[in-house]
């Protein structure tokens, strides 16, 4: 199957859960949408993020009250993701060439809930951020390095009853004032 291509505007998702193997292609300078419209629904992207050009960052904005899953075993290179509502999942088979977050800019989190999976450990480059001002980062039993943790609110937390460790890669002036607390 063709790659998704996005220039600008936003995929509404509103069928069943379903995983789809294809790619998606977004223009730099207007990001693409994701729109899982039903609570109880997960769409799940195995392929890679691409870049429409060599320069700069894909931005993946996530709403609607479903849940949207980024798995598979190819890297996610120079992808920001904005969760605006609803919920993200990482769950790339990841390694120190694999990520579900990948270069760049990172993640930002307004509302709804950021959730580790996959395997590997590393679902978010080393040396990308993450910004929480709302919602819910769960380290779910994972262990993550990230280059910063930033923001004016939200939680981050683990959920699972397996022990995580969040790691800070770089040091510097960002500064997070909302919940770290272990457990749900």
């Amino acid at each position: 199957a063709a790659n998704l291509v996005f220039n600008g505007g936003t995929l509404a998702y509103t069928g069943a859960s379903v995983s789809m193997d294809r790619a998606i292609t977004v223009n730099i300078s207007s990001g693409a949408g994701i729109n899982v419209a039903n609570a109880a629904t997960t769409l799940t992207l195995t392929g890679e993020v691409v870049r429409s050009t060599s320069n700069g960052s894909t931005t993946i904005r996530k709403t609607g009250a479903g849940t949207f899953e980024l798995a598979g075993t190819t890297d996610n290179m120079f992808t920001r993701v904005d969760v605006l509502d609803g919920t993200v999942v990482l769950a790339k088979a990841s390694n120190a060439g694999v990520h579900a977050v990948g270069a760049g800019e990172g993640v930002l989190l307004i509302s709804g809930s950021l959730r580790l999976a996959g395997t590997g450990g590393d679902q978010i480059f080393n040396g990308s951020g993450v910004t929480v001002n709302g919602g819910t980062f769960d380290m779910n039993g994972r262990n993550e390095t990230i280059g910063f943790l930033s923001g004016a609110g939200g939680r981050v937390t683990n959920t699972s009853t397996v022990a995580s460790a969040l790691s800070i890669a770089n040091s510097g002036s960002n500064g997070y004032s909302g919940t770290l607390t272990d457990g749900a």
